[in-house]
């Protein structure tokens, strides 16, 4: 896998979406005054109280984010399959891309988002980029577990999320800042401050890790 997501998701992504997180800095909706920053980082400067963060595309200016005591920090890691339970909100990425009205979607990854996006509502479509085309990954609230995994999206359509013994399956752990170094991918919730200033509200590490796992 590559080392970042691209959920987009979650925007999102989720969550949020072309089979990892873009690495492209960008802004998304998850309500007013909410956006996401997505891609690598290129400098940490605890003086300034800053994070900078690069997108991999050419004509992307970095985007910088300040960081406070309120900023909470995540790294995402493979769990088992297993570890899923009714009620996650998870994003689905598949090889090929997810029409709008598809009943299923074979899911290559996915990824628990509860923490990644507490503001956002349960069910909410972190696949989703507006308008009816493809999309590599749908979001939704898990439903059933068995005999099939099925999640609810937030247009209300039930998707049976298939999965095979290479998808791979990952959620959030606590992190610190400490774990935010330069060449860090990171997709970063923000707000913004009195000033207008991009605020870090949550920041998760998307390190590379290696597909396994995730079996049903």
């Amino acid at each position: 896998m590559k080392p970042s997501l691209n959920i987009l998701i979650f925007a999102i992504f989720v969550f949020v979406a072309a089979g990892q997180l873009n690495a492209n800095a960008q802004g998304g909706g998850f309500g007013s005054g909410v956006m996401q920053v997505v891609g690598a980082v290129t400098a940490v400067d605890t003086t300034a109280n800053t994070l900078t963060v690069q997108g991999r595309g050419q004509d992307t200016a970095p985007i910088t984010v300040k960081i406070n005591d309120a900023t909470k920090y995540t790294r995402l890691a493979i769990v088992p399959y297993i570890s899923l339970k009714v009620g996650d909100i998870i994003q689905a990425a598949g090889q090929t891309p997810y029409q709008a009205g598809d009943s299923s979607i074979a899911a290559s990854r996915i990824t628990v988002l509860n923490s990644l996006l507490p503001a956002r509502p349960a069910g909410a479509d972190a696949g989703r980029r507006g308008g009816g085309g493809p999309r590599t990954g749908i979001a939704g609230t898990i439903v059933t577990l068995t005999p099939a995994l099925t999640i609810k999206t937030a247009d209300g359509n039930t998707v049976t999320v298939t999965t095979t013994d290479t998808t791979s399956v990952s959620a959030t752990q606590p992190a610190t800042l400490a774990d935010v170094a330069t060449g860090t991918n990171v997709f970063i919730t923000t707000g913004t401050d009195s000033n207008a200033t991009l605020l870090a509200k949550i920041v998760a590490v998307t390190p590379a890790f290696e597909r396994k796992g995730g079996t049903n």
